[in-house]
């Protein structure tokens, strides 16, 4: 029996995971967006991350804070389950603001990001 209670959607896009609490230094991994909710996020990514830990997930178009609640084997890779605790959505939008204000040379959003958000 399904237990959740949010709707969660496919999702195919690159993300970079950082975990904040690791004692290792801060460097991101990159991995894929399996599914997403209004309220998490699944990923497959090519190492472990502990539950309970806190991480930073950027794609093209978000930047996220959440705490890891799964943590599981698949194959040589492991599938991670986030809780999102705080969101940055749609940094296209951002960076315009940016340019707006401060100009081209001194906006520091992704430029890149065309589509919107994900969550």
């Amino acid at each position: 029996m399904e237990r959740r209670k949010e709707l969660r959607f496919e999702a195919n896009e690159p993300v970079a995971v950082t975990e904040l609490d690791s004692g290792h230094g801060h460097h991101a991994v990159g991995g894929m967006i399996r599914d997403v909710s209004a309220g998490g996020m699944l990923m497959k990514l090519p190492h472990r991350i502990e539950c309970k830990a806190l991480v930073r997930v950027e794609t093209s178009c978000m930047l996220l804070l959440g705490e890891v609640v799964r943590c599981a084997p698949e194959g040589e890779s492991f599938l991670v389950g986030i809780a999102v605790r705080h969101s940055l959505q749609d940094l296209k939008s951002l960076d315009n603001l940016n340019r707006a204000l401060l100009g081209p040379d001194r906006s520091t959003a992704r430029s890149r990001c065309a589509s919107p958000p994900l969550l």
